[in-house]
């Protein structure tokens, strides 16, 4: 009675060579030639992505470490299913890059608000802002303490002067 026939280390039975057999075919019938439509695709698509992104290619560039950070990540595990992966990663960090640049252009572009007491100016021109009266009054008052402080002694005209504005900023 025969047991099988023996390959290698293993004995074989009937039924395990018939299905090896069957899984052969199918693999050389229509997987290998499934992944090979697939890798040509994946190359020709690879040529043309770097075409387009060069940084792709260039291992100096902030943009090669983050592409290839993308690629082992398992977040990102995908990529590899796809022929275009280059193009899609090329595409994505060109618009991420660009769209941290417009932020940044925004934000040096906003103008600074003006404080409360003041309006914005609307126009291009040099023309100083509209400042409300009481502002004004605290600022010459501001000024004035400033002026006596760095003058050291204070006369006693001086002291009333000082006193009067000071009265006159909080009654308005």
């Amino acid at each position: 009675i025969s047991q099988g026939v023996q390959i290698g280390d293993r004995v074989w039975s009937k039924a395990e060579l018939v299905e090896a057999k069957l899984n052969a075919q199918a693999t050389l019938e229509d997987h290998i030639p499934v992944r090979a439509r697939f890798l040509q695709a994946r190359d020709q698509q690879a040529q043309q992505a770097l075409q387009k992104f060069p940084f792709l290619n260039d291992s100096s560039t902030p943009e090669f470490a983050e592409a290839q950070a993308m690629f082992r990540s398992p977040q990102y595990g995908w990529l590899k299913q796809i022929p275009n992966a280059l193009d899609f990663v090329g595409n994505y960090l060109v618009g991420k890059k660009a769209a941290q640049d417009q932020q940044v252009t925004k934000t040096m572009t906003q103008k600074p608000r003006p404080s409360s007491d003041q309006t914005a100016v609307t126009s291009a021109s040099a023309a100083t802002p509209r400042v409300a009266p009481d502002a004004r009054a605290k600022q010459a008052l501001a000024n004035e303490r400033e002026r006596l402080s760095k003058k050291g002694g204070v006369t006693s005209a001086e002291a009333r002067q000082l006193l009067r504005q000071r009265e006159l900023a909080t009654q308005r």
